[in-house]
């Protein structure tokens, strides 16, 4: 009998998607910026996204574009 566990492991995604806003479009990459206000840069996965849209991220290369997604700020005490 196969391992439930194993098999389980293997219907997760191994990379988390992220949320993020184009900055700059260089040759080689795109410059985002994540939700938490780091920067980075991940590769062009051929979606033809431009400065100033809202993409997904998932293994260091944009997969989609999207729409801006509404954001709201909440103070935990």
């Amino acid at each position: 009998m196969a391992n439930i566990w194993k098999q389980f492991e293997n219907l997760l995604e191994r990379d988390a998607t992220l949320v993020a806003e184009v900055i700059s479009i260089n040759p080689s990459n795109v410059t985002v910026e994540l939700l938490s206000g780091d920067r980075v840069n991940v590769r062009d996965g051929g979606v033809g996204a431009a400065a100033g849209e809202i993409v997904f991220i998932r293994g260091g290369e944009v997969v989609q574009k999207t729409q801006a997604l509404p954001r709201h700020n909440l103070i935990l005490y």
